[in-house]
Order: structure tokens, then C-alpha cells, then sequence
């Protein structure tokens, strides 16, 4: 008799994610993380099949399909998860991204797939890619890129030689936080992740803790309680202002997952983003991204003449659920740049999405960045991301699923945006021995997603809009590069262009 499969207890966030999240009537059509790399030459398909099969399936959840609480064992043949196209062009090739960036993955085997999408001309403007696509349920953004590392393969494209993991997720010999949406920043040749609000981020030391006075347990108890009352209202509280883009009250109130395009910005010079960095002072890059959207998002609103957008102190709000990592992400890193990553704690969720507050209405671009600022550094101080993560896990274990799906339905609701942001290699890289010379991470979504991914010295990102809200998406990446001069010159960088090195 066969032994019984193998069955692993789920995490609250994937056990959500494998649900859908949202009711039926949302018709999301699935949450499966699209890593897109792009390539002049793609692997052969044999010789990606035979690396999946004795390296990706060592992990459980790659080989296991959900089963209420649990991960289940199943067969995989890993042949039938590859699916090959040709593109003639890179608008084909982009086409072709949108047509599977959505698709639902089949749900009778592990939720993950490979789509080689190969250029039919060899020359010095075409592009191919592979598309591998992992639900969400198995992995967030980091995750993803921990496995493919751990597979070994991710090496540097100079050398050869598999890259470090400390060095792929942005974490310096001397320190242990990695880089998230909200403390991320870099100067010199070295990354240097600090917390929100500029001051370094001193090394943990494994097993002792800092020892804190009775006053400061009772600060952090009250900041605590504040960010569970924050996190209730941010999820049954006020809707965002009606824009134009999100379609107005009553749209949002009926909430459902419409049309879809991708918009790629142009990649940002990081060594020009940094500059702003240094320049504006007390400030993180991400801060420096956000303003920068935001300030994009204010341009647009003259081109299709939305009254909200034009207006000056205005009291509209502009939100967008930011994602956080989670003080617990810790646990699955190592200690040092000798340690390694045991494989129960690769592939994790370690991460919330947090409301964050966009100061749209303010005029001067150099105003926006330090409100942007503040606003991620109070989030952090008061523990909003853990809040909001307790407040959603306890509804999800206790409450029936069709109330913790409608929850969620009016925490997103709420919002306008989703924000995202994973690092990457700070140099070019190859992936199965091919070089990747572009890398997108894209998620679609019920709202519009952002998603920022640094790689090679350049700031790569995206945004997925639904085009009946958005009818002129073509110019955001142009606005995007306007605003990103205009931070500059509003902080004092004179020299350099975000586009050229």
C-alpha cells in the first residue's frame, strides 16, 4: 500500500490567498505572481525541465496542490507545466505577457508554470522571456526570488558564479534587515538598509534581546492599541475620494475585477534616485518612489481634467495598501553571509499591506516627498503592519470564510492602490546560464497594482490599470520621468537624468 501523501499546515495568508480572497462575485481571476525576465536567448526547455525536477520539487508546496488548511502532496509531471510561444515583436511580446499575466493556473496541480516566450528574430531590439508564475499562496514576491537562488539559479552574469543570498535580497554583511517596501535605501557600492526616518539600522544579535524600562513597554502597548483601532477603521472606515481612475463611490461599493493592461515605466537610474535621497535628508528610496508616483498620478489628473486632481488643499483622499514586512521575516533570513536558508522557510509570507496615505493634494514636490515620508515612518513607529496582520488572521480564524472574504472585499475597496516593492541583484545576473538584461515583476489585481523591483543599478516598475478607468495609461510612463526630474530639481540635484547613465 502507498503511503499517504504528505500534508502541511497553511499560514493564515496562504490559506487567504488560496481562497481567492474575495467573494465569487469579484471574479478575481487568480493570484499568481508573474516573475518576468527577459532575455536576448532563452534555456532550452529539456534542460529547464530536468533543473525543476531536481531542484524546485525538493519543496514541498511546489509539488502539493491546497487542501483547506493544508498543503497536499500530489504527483507533479513538470513537463506539463511549460508552455512555449513565439513573438515577433516586443509590442508581441508584451501582448503575450498580458494574455497569460491573469490567467487562472490549474488548480488540479501545484499552482505554478513556465512560459517561454521566444523572439522569432534574432536582433539588437528583440527580447525573449521567461515567464514562470507561482500563486501567491505559495509565495510572496520575495519568496519567489529566494527559491530561485536556493536552485542556484540566479548566478552573476561576470563570474558565474551563484550570488550570495544577503547580496540577491539586499542585506549588508554587518546587518540583518532586508529590504521592504518602506526601508529601503542604498549609497556607495554597498546596500545600506536602515529603518524609516534615515538612522541606521543596528546588527541583531541572535538570542539576546534589549532590555526596555516599564515607560517604554507602556509606549509601545499604546502605540499598538492605536494601530489595531487604525487597522478596524482602514478596513470598515472612509472610502477613498471618487477620482476619476477608481471609478466613483458607488463603483467601488460593487467592487470586481474588470480589463486589464500593463504599463511598464521606463527603469530610473538608482544612482539618480539616491541622490534625491541624500539631498531631501530624513527620507527612504521608497518614499522617494511614492512621491514620485504620486506626483505622476497629480499630472495626470490634468491630462483627463479630473476636478479632484486640479484642486488645490484639497480634503479627497488618495491611498494605497503599501506592503510591510513583517518583524517575523526576520526568521526565515540568515544570521550571516556564511549561514544558509533552511527550505522549510524559502518560500514564506512575510509580509502586510498596510494603508498608506498619498499626499496628492500637495503642490510642491519637494512637500510631498517629506509628507510621504512621515507617513511611512509613523506606520512603522506604531506597528501598523502588525496590527493590521492581527486583526485580519484573527478574523480569518474565527470567522466563516464569507465573512473574512468580504472583509478583505471592503479593506481593498477603500484603497485606490496596491503597492509593492522587492529588491533584487545589484548587478546583471543570469538565470539556467542565459544573461537576463530586464527584470518585471507584474500581479494583477483588484486594484491597481504598483510594483517597484531594483535590479543592475536600475529601478524597474509597473503598474496594471484596468483601461475603461484609465484612458490615456500610455502617458504615465512619460509623467512618471517628468516628476522624477522635477523631485530632483525641488531638493537640489542638478546634475544627471533618471533615464541616461
Amino acid at each position: 500500500m502507498a503511503p499517504p501523501p504528505i500534508e502541511r499546515t497553511m499560514s493564515v495568508s496562504s490559506w487567504a490567498l488560496s481562497r481567492g480572497l474575495f467573494p465569487p462575485q469579484v471574479n478575481l481571476p487568480g493570484t499568481a505572481i508573474n516573475l518576468c525576465l527577459h532575455m536576448k536567448d532563452l534555456p532550452l526547455r529539456d534542460d529547464l525541465v530536468k533543473l525543476f525536477e531536481s531542484h524546485l520539487l525538493q519543496y514541498h508546496r511546489m509539488r502539493s496542490v491546497p487542501s483547506g488548511w493544508s498543503w497536499r502532496e500530489v504527483p507533479v509531471t513538470v513537463q506539463a507545466h511549460f508552455t512555449e510561444h513565439t513573438v515577433r515583436s516586443t509590442e508581441d511580446l508584451h501582448s503575450t505577457i498580458e494574455a497569460v499575466m491573469d490567467r487562472p493556473l490549474d488548480k488540479t496541480r501545484p499552482l505554478w508554470e513556465v512560459h517561454l516566450m521566444s523572439a522569432v528574430a534574432r536582433t539588437d531590439t528583440s527580447s525573449s522571456c521567461l515567464v514562470l508564475r507561482i500563486d501567491h499562496a505559495i509565495a510572496d514576491g520575495l519568496g519567489v526570488f529566494m527559491l530561485l537562488h536556493q536552485c542556484g539559479f540566479i548566478r552573476t552574469q561576470a563570474k558565474d558564479e551563484v550570488l550570495p543570498l544577503l547580496d540577491l535580497i539586499g542585506i549588508r554583511a554587518d546587518t540583518h534587515t532586508p529590504a521592504t517596501s518602506t526601508g529601503t535605501s542604498e549609497s556607495g557600492t554597498e546596500s545600506e538598509w536602515t529603518k524609516v526616518g534615515g538612522r541606521e539600522q543596528q546588527p541583531l544579535v541572535q538570542g539576546r534581546r534589549r532590555s526596555r524600562t516599564w515607560f517604554q513597554w507602556a509606549v509601545g502597548v499604546y502605540h499598538f492599541i492605536h494601530a489595531l483601532v487604525a487597522a478596524i477603521g482602514h478596513t470598515l472606515g472612509r472610502y477613498d475620494g471618487s477620482f476619476s481612475f477608481n471609478g466613483g463611490l458607488g463603483r467601488r461599493k460593487r467592487l470586481t475585477y474588470g480589463r486589464r493592461k500593463l504599463v511598464v515605466f521606463p527603469s530610473l537610474r538608482l544612482s539618480y534616485l539616491k541622490a534625491i535621497k541624500k539631498a531631501a535628508g530624513d527620507v527612504s528610496l521608497t518614499d522617494v518612489l511614492l512621491a514620485i508616483f504620486t506626483g505622476a498620478i497629480r499630472r495626470y489628473g490634468g491630462l483627463v481634467d479630473d476636478p479632484l486632481l486640479k484642486s488645490e488643499g484639497g480634503t479627497a483622499l488618495l491611498r494605497a495598501l503599501t506592503a510591510f514586512a513583517l518583524p517575523r521575516l526576520q526568521m526565515a533570513l540568515p544570521r550571516s553571509l556564511d549561514d544558509d536558508v533552511p527550505a522549510s522557510r524559502v518560500l514564506r509570507q512575510g509580509f502586510m499591506v498596510v494603508s498608506t496615505q498619498l499626499p496628492i493634494h500637495i503642490t510642491d514636490a519637494k512637500e510631498r516627498l517629506m509628507q510621504m515620508a512621515q507617513e511611512t515612518a509613523s506606520l512603522k513607529s506604531r506597528q501598523q503592519p502588525t496590527a493590521t496582520y492581527r486583526v485580519l488572521a484573527a478574523v480569518g480564524q474565527l470567522a466563516p470564510w464569507s465573512v473574512t472574504s468580504r472583509l478583505l472585499l471592503g479593506y481593498f475597496a477603500r484603497h485606490s492602490f496596491v503597492a509593492s516593492n522587492v529588491p533584487g541583484p545589484r548587478q546583471l545576473c543570469t538565470f539556467a546560464g542565459k544573461p537576463v538584461h530586464d527584470v518585471q515583476v507584474v500581479y494583477p489585481d483588484l486594484l491597481p497594482q504598483l510594483f517597484f523591483l531594483s535590479y543592475a543599478g536600475r529601478v524597474r516598475s509597473n503598474l496594471i490599470v484596468d483601461p475603461d478607468l484609465w484612458p490615456q495609461y500610455d502617458q504615465l510612463g512619460a509623467l512618471v520621468v517628468a516628476e522624477a526630474r522635477e523631485l530632483a530639481r525641488a531638493v537640489g540635484v542638478t546634475h544627471g537624468d533618471p533615464l541616461q547613465d
